[in-house]
């Protein structure tokens, strides 16, 4: 499981949803509650066809959950209901796998297990169905709340857990072996605990993933709730000590919420024990873990767990300096211990729910007469609970441009935050004026923003003094922030308003630092409008692209012809090195809501090799991630001689492999009269819409690298065509491009959005 894997699990989602939605074609909705107390209601068959089959997906804010009250009418009658069904999937299951279904006339009302649920309508007969359902999102208190639950209501000599048992066990994955090499315990849809220690060998979060729901590692069919989510950060504690192994405790941050359900849930914290030390000595414990079954031995496919026995403090101290009330002690039991790689997973004591009450940390060796020492979870729920953001974390979003937001705010005693999003293609601009107090340093109080809407601040600057700061967005999101240490934050007052672009404020073409055969590596997002196109079904990258605004991409139209079905390909942004999670942050994959090839392509004499796809969603702009500046200032400019920059992961030989690492390759612009000689034999016409390169025999562009742009650099990147199609790589032959310029009229036409002409 590499990080080819990440990326073909996240494309098998996708390519699973599509195949379910297929189901539902014509009445398949999804309804987003924004905040908690508001409610939203649908009725079918409403606008819908009477006795379709109909799903309605509603989600909430996360970490909260969605209450259903409805009533029904269908047609059959209990307890099979093979006529018409309404069913509800309080897990949110796309295919209602896990759903309850009713039939006849009544009414229920159902709670969601996390922030989504799924009502559906199903028919295998003509007639008439209806259904209303009210749904209300409800913030979780301790009197709805559900935690430690499971399906059935590492470890050495341990017995195999049933699947789902322990709902909130999670592991650990490093993305290049994908190898489980800790545990980890599920607390919010967002944060899991683990241990600090876990991260010493892995200390990159973007190159870890979350394993939950899942049983037997090598199996696909065990259990239908297993899910990988790509780490954003991870938090240690202030305090841990490496060679004591102190306050070994850390929380680890999902980049997208975990969906909980039947099998994935969180584990119930140990409130109830905060104030006794001494409550669980001498009672048995279950470790959960996929660690190594043996001392130096291979590790378990199959999630285990195993009966362990409290130590008293007492007497762990006999044999280990670095005991106090934050551990819990424990011994080998006669169905085992915990081992390697069972490290950062739980000790739960089985209350009526799976409590969480320790997390493992280290023992002398596996199944040794030695206590193992885990950390006592009682003795940090202050830390896990605390979150800099808690009493301050705002979204506020711009309706329309021209709207303006004002803020002002004094956080004395903690942290605060706020993301402002506009409409697509749009930007946000303003100014701060802030306040810091100049006894103390930017460590312990600072203002941040983030251009690109990264919550984490990722690419965030950071101001350490008072002042008026101007700030614009990259692209439709920006995220402000003040952040306290143990000194006062701090205050700020700010003014910011949603921007149309004009050909007077755009931006397009920048590079972070302002294949190709015998072609070199790119820097980190050089380029950072290239796209690759990949196909669902092997993750494959088969062609190139480059984005035009938030919405669309253009790429060649041949690209669509071995792959017509947009379903099943997404588009790759912001990536260079595809093996590895950590070379740029700016990664994202996006759905392709459709395409257009132009209307006179044509495929036998490869004449206007040019397609439009468009973006289901929109391109998140960041540094390493926008528009590519079109050749408005180069219209039926001569290029001959000018060398132009192709850009790729195409194949680095004929016939060979693909390159991991994105390539870039220098090539001149040959003259259109030389190029159609030199291409006598072949059935292609060389008008003024093409624009030929040569490689001399050496480098060139090829496979793979098909609607990728040819780049030339004058401050920032113009895209002056896309790579179209040559005899074969490196051969004598030129490589013909369709020139872009020839084509605005066409990508203004079929595209939505703004497009910047300024450059």
């Amino acid at each position: 499981m590499t990080s080819k894997f990440l990326l073909l699990l996240t494309l098998n989602v996708y390519y699973n949803f599509m195949e379910i939605q297929a189901s539902f074609t014509g009445c398949d909705l999804i309804k987003v509650i924004s905040l908690t107390g508001q409610s939203i209601v649908v009725n079918y068959p409403g606008t819908a066809k009477a006795g379709s089959n109909c799903r309605y997906i509603v989600k909430s804010p996360v970490n909260t959950a969605v209450e259903a009250s409805c009533t029904f009418n269908t047609a059959g009658s209990q307890p099979y209901c093979t006529l018409q069904r309404f069913l509800i999937s309080r897990s949110g299951d796309l295919e209602t796998r896990d759903a309850s279904y009713v039939c006849g006339k009544g009414s229920t009302i159902q709670k969601s297990i996390g922030n989504e649920i799924v009502v559906a309508f199903t028919s295998n007969v003509l007639g008439s169905g209806s259904f209303q359902c009210k749904f209300k999102s409800i913030t979780p208190s301790d009197s709805n709340c559900d935690c430690g639950w499971n399906v059935q209501s590492r470890i050495v000599g341990g017995s195999y857990a049933s699947a789902n048992e322990f709902v909130s066990h999670a592991g650990l994955v490093y993305s290049k072996t994908g190898e489980v090499f800790c545990g980890a315990i599920i607390v919010t849809q967002n944060w899991a605990l683990t241990a600090a220690h876990c991260f010493a060998a892995y200390p990159t979060a973007s190159t870890i993933g979350l394993l939950v729901g899942d049983h037997d590692l090598k199996s696909g069919s065990d259990t239908i709730w297993a899910a990988l989510y790509q780490l954003q950060s991870y938090k240690k504690h202030e305090k841990y000590n490496i060679e004591t192994n102190a306050n070994d405790i850390a929380l680890a941050r999902t980049k997208t919420y975990i969906k909980f359900n039947r099998g994935v849930g969180p584990a119930c914290m140990p409130y109830t024990f905060m104030h006794n030390d001494i409550y669980f000595d001498g009672k048995s414990l279950s470790a959960v873990g996929w660690g190594v079954t043996e001392y130096a031995g291979p590790s378990s496919n199959i999630l285990k767990k195993a009966q362990i026995q409290v130590v008293n403090l007492q007497t762990c101290l006999q044999q280990n300096k670095f005991i106090d009330n934050t551990k819990i002690c424990t011994k080998e039991s006669q169905s085992g211990s915990s081992c390697s790689r069972d490290s950062g997973g739980g000790l739960y004591w089985s209350y009526g729910k799976k409590y969480a009450v320790g997390i493992i940390s280290y023992g002398t060796y596996c199944a040794s007469s030695v206590p193992s020492v885990n950390t006592r979870i009682t003795s940090y729920i202050n830390w896990i609970e605390t979150d800099p953001y808690a009493n301050c974390d705002w979204t506020v979003e711009f309706i329309a441009t021209g709207q303006t937001y004002y803020e002002s705010n004094s956080q004395n005693d903690g942290s605060c935050r706020f993301k402002l999003i506009s409409p697509v293609n749009t930007f946000i601009e303003g100014s701060c004026t802030v306040y810091l107090d100049p006894y103390y340093s930017c460590s312990t109080r600072r203002f941040l923003s983030s251009r690109s809407g990264y919550n984490d601040m990722r690419d965030g600057y950071q101001f350490c003094y008072s002042g008026k700061y101007n700030l614009k967005s990259i692209g439709n999101e920006l995220v402000i922030s003040i952040e306290k240490g143990f000194a006062s934050a701090g205050s700020f007052n700010c003014e910011f308003t949603a921007v149309a672009p004009t050909n007077d404020n755009c931006d397009c073409g920048w590079n972070v630092h302002s294949k190709i055969v015998n072609g070199e590596a790119t820097q980190v997002n050089e380029f950072v409008s290239h796209v690759g196109l990949v196909d669902a079904a092997t993750s494959d990258i088969f062609c190139g692209g480059i984005i035009i605004n938030q919405q669309w991409i253009a790429t060649a139209s041949h690209c669509f012809d071995a792959f017509p079905d947009y379903t099943k390909t997404v588009a790759l942004v912001g990536d260079h090195d595809i093996t590895m999670g950590s070379d740029t942050t700016n990664t994202a994959l996006y759905k392709l809501k459709g395409f257009v090839k132009h209307p006179e392509y044509d495929q036998d004499k490869k004449s206007n090799d040019i397609a439009l796809a468009e973006i289901d969603g929109y391109i998140k702009y960041n540094p390493g991630v926008g528009p590519a500046c079109l050749p408005y200032l180069y219209k039926n400019f001569i290029f001959d001689g000018v060398v132009l920059t192709a850009v790729g992961w195409g194949t680095t030989s004929f016939g060979g492999p693909s390159s991991d690492i994105l390539q870039k390759v220098d090539l001149p612009v040959m003259n259109n009269e030389k190029c159609a000689t030199a291409l006598k034999d072949v059935d292609v016409i060389i008008d003024d819409t093409k624009i030929c390169t040569d490689g001399q025999g050496e480098r060139d562009t090829c496979g793979k690298d098909s609607g990728g742009g040819m780049y030339f650099f004058s401050n920032r990147y113009y895209a002056i065509s896309l790579v179209s199609f040559g005899v074969y790589c490196a051969s004598s032959y030129p490589s013909v491009n369709t020139r872009l310029d020839k084509y605005l009229g066409f990508i203004e036409t079929y595209s939505k959005g703004f497009i910047c002409q300024k450059y």
